[in-house]
Parts: C-alpha cells; structure tokens; sequence
C-alpha cells in the first residue's frame, strides 16, 4: 500500500479499528496482535488512537479487509462515479449548487423507484 498521511489518527480511528477487530472474529486485543505480530500493549495504543505505524496500519487494512480510508475518516472509498459527480458540482459557483440543490430537493417528493 502506499503510505497514508497518519498525522491525523486519533481516537475516532481507534475506536473503528476495535469494531473492525470485533466484526472479523478477532475477540481480544491479544488476538489481533499475534495475527500482525505486534505486542498486545501496540493495539491498545492503537485502539486508543495514540499512535500507530505505517507498516501495522497497512498489517490491520489488509488483515480486517478494509479501506485505509474508513479507518482515517469513517466513509467508505468514493467510487469513481461519485468523484465524477464531486468534481462536477464542485465547479459550480455556490449560487449554481443552491439551484440544484432545490431542485433536487422538489424533485424527493417522486421516488425514482
């Protein structure tokens, strides 16, 4: 993996990776460690947001399978459709997104489904 910009982890990250841990059937902080080789005292550190290294942050992505991305920010990897969609309406003047955005708005009232 390429390296993330991990200044940012905190206890919110932590706090993912646990739920992450319990989700995969990793039932203890000892479990996880010896699965990535680190010592249980290392994923409480990590679980708590204090600190993490580059190498066990990309360890725990792959073994718990999922994005860097979720663990950093909480949202899933945008699909290249959606960043399609960002990078469009983020060209638009701000007078322009609140136009859409009413439309859009009347337009909830018929279900596309």
């Amino acid at each position: 993996m390429i390296g993330y910009d991990l200044s940012d982890f905190n206890f919110e990250c932590g706090r993912r990776i646990a739920e992450l841990r319990r989700d995969a059937g990793y039932s203890s902080q000892e479990k996880l460690a010896e699965a990535i080789g680190v010592s249980k005292p290392t994923i409480t550190k990590i679980e708590t947001g204090n600190v993490i290294t580059e190498r066990n942050f990309n360890k725990i992505v792959a073994l718990l399978q999922c994005t860097p991305e979720y663990i950093l920010t909480g949202k899933e990897e945008t699909s290249e459709e959606e960043k399609l969609y960002e990078d469009w309406f983020s060209g638009l003047s701000l007078e322009k997104k609140k136009w859409y955005f009413n439309i859009f708005k009347q337009m909830e009232q018929y279900p596309l489904g």
